[in-house]
Parts: structure tokens; sequence; C-alpha cells
């Protein structure tokens, strides 16, 4: 989902800058972000000029470590958030999109025993403009804590309320499925202001990509400064995605596939029988109405479960011509009965 979103934004062709304005072209390294690369380099793409094969090499394997290295950073402080890999790849991406590298290979390393000495290895660097690095602990302190303690006043602070009521890791995590529910984590694609949460002025021209990282991490340290803290304000973002209510109408729909075959198969067992002990097809057909209407009594069921409010309208419109779909075999049968008036079974 992350590398699509970066490929519809257009970051493959604004997202690399040039270093040194006044130098000739072929003399100039060019800059792009870290998950820039990544998704070219998954898609096959390449993202400087033709050069030799080691150098595409060094420059790829160079861009291979920075991205392990820096999700190793970021997962060994990341504390219960590692029970949410959607919220993480999220993260992931945001950081991924605040370093930049430079398409040339790393120069080599003097070595002192077993270790390298110096750093000439490292080669990314914040994306122009940001207020980078941070102070000690900033990652800990500005977008794993105020997620945390969203959790986990959810998970032990409100565990006397209803499941139901409650956002869960599975709900947190599928927050992060579609990007129109993290819509107001993201940063405007022009750069303009959105509310109270902003970038530096300076980083406004630049690619939405560029300042995700930025963008979430003043949303967040907002969330942080409310008066209640960040988990009252935090539950105004996320939600419940589906409802954990128990009862027979809970098994049914989760079971629906096994009370359909039941009910299908008594079907053809009752014609089977009502046609003589024969194989009458004009019999057998008419299974396919029970199939139809117990499907659409699981789809309606289901609804039950669902935050329909929240759900996007291609979710509600898919609902309906399922439920439409399934109705229409139970409809046509008994309208062709009705205007037939004779009688005749099925």
């Amino acid at each position: 989902g992350m590398l699509d979103r970066a490929k519809a934004t257009g970051s493959l062709d604004s997202s690399w800058l040039d270093a040194g304005a006044a130098a000739p072209r072929r003399d100039r390294a060019k800059e792009f972000t870290l998950a820039t690369f990544m998704t070219a380099e998954a898609d096959g793409l390449c993202l400087w000029e033709k050069g030799s094969r080691e150098h595409k090499s060094a420059v790829t394997h160079n861009a291979r470590l920075h991205q392990l290295c820096l999700w190793f950073l970021l997962y060994g402080e990341s504390a219960n958030l590692r029970h949410a890999p959607e919220a993480m790849c999220f993260i992931f991406h945001a950081a991924m999109c605040a370093v930049t590298l430079e398409d040339r290979a790393p120069a080599p390393c003097p070595m002192t025993d077993k270790e390298p000495v110096g750093d000439q290895l490292v080669l990314a660097k914040p994306v122009a403009g940001c207020k980078m690095p941070h102070a000690k602990d900033d990652y800990l302190n500005s977008i794993v804590r105020p997620l945390y303690q969203f959790l986990q006043r959810e998970i032990q602070g409100r565990a006397s309320s209803p499941i139901e009521d409650r956002v869960m890791y599975d709900d947190f995590n599928e927050f992060f499925w579609m990007p129109e529910r993290f819509a107001a984590m993201m940063p405007h694609e022009d750069g303009r202001v959105q509310s109270e949460v902003s970038v530096p002025e300076e980083m406004r021209p630049l690619p939405m990509e560029s300042r995700m990282y930025t963008h979430l991490r003043a949303f967040l340290q907002r969330a942080s400064s409310h008066p209640q803290g960040a988990a009252a304000a935090l539950s105004g973002v996320f939600f419940k995605t589906h409802k954990e209510v128990a009862g027979w109408m809970s098994m049914f729909v989760n079971f629906n596939t096994v009370f359909l075959f039941h009910a299908v198969a008594f079907h053809l067992s009752a014609a089977y029988v009502f046609a003589g002990n024969t194989i009458d097809w004009e019999y057998v057909s008419t299974a396919v109405i029970t199939h139809s209407v117990v499907k659409l009594l699981a789809e309606v069921a289901s609804l039950h479960f669902r935050n329909l409010p929240k759900e996007s309208g291609g979710d509600v419109a898919v609902t309906v011509t399922r439920c439409v779909a399934f109705a229409v075999t139970p409809l046509v049968y008994f309208a062709e009965r009705w205007w037939r008036g004779d009688g005749h079974v099925p």
C-alpha cells in the first residue's frame, strides 16, 4: 500500500535532488530518498544514469544496508508496537522517506582490528529542510509513546468495558489498511498547513513523501500535548473496525459456509423425495434459492459487526451489490410463480 501511494504521487519523478547546483550535471551527485530507491528497485527501475555494474551494485548494497539498519533501529525501540505490523510498516516507510542517499558508492574505510573506522560507509542524511538530528530518545518519546499510551488505555485501562467498544490490536492494524483511514496522519500534497500540524516552512515545497515523517512526528507530538493525554487525543483518530459481539448471530456469520452446506444438502434431499425419488433437474435447480437466501442472511447479519459510519463508500457499495445479487434469485422465482398463477411446483 505504501509503495502504491508513493508511485501514485509521483515520487519517482520528484524526490531526488541535485547537489551543487552550480556544477555541471555530469559532476553532480543525485540524491533520492531511501523509500524511493527501494520502490524503484522493486519495480526494476534505475534512478541514475547507467554506470558500471560495480557502481550499481555498490549503491544498491549500500541502500539495502541503510534500510536494514533503519529497520533494526526502529524495531528495537518500538515496544508494544511490535504487535502492530501494519503500523510499523507505516512508520518504517515514513522514516525511509526522511532519509536521502547519494548515488555514489561508499569510500573505502580503514580498519582497526576487525572494526571499521570513520563514517565513509554512512551516506544517509536527513531530507533537506527538516530539523534533524533530533534529541536523544526522540523516536521513543515522539512516535512510540503516544501510540503506546493509546493502546495501553484501550487494552488495559478499559479492560472492564465490553470488547466491542474498545480499539484492540486488530483494529489498530486495520486502521492502516487504506489510505483514506490514516489521511489525518499524512501531510497535504501541496504542503499547506493542516490545522495545527505543519512542517518547517522550507520543507513545504518538497514532495509529500519527503514530509511524511516530519508531519507524523508533529501530529503525534500534538496528540501528546492534549490536556487529557495522547490516549484521549488519539481516540478520535483510531476507531473500531470490527465489533466482537458474542452470540448465535456471530456463530452464524463466522460459520455460514457450514450452515450453507447443510441447508443446500437438505434442500437437495427434499427435492429428490418430492420428485418421486428421481433426479428431476426442475426440482434440483431450486437449490440455488436456498443458497441465495442463506448468503443473503449472512450478508445482512454481518452488518451487526461492522462499523458502517467509518467505512468507505466503496465498501458500502460492495455490500449493497452483494445483497442485491443474492436477493435476485428468490425474487425472480417467486415473481415467476405469481405471474404464472397456475400453482405449478416448482
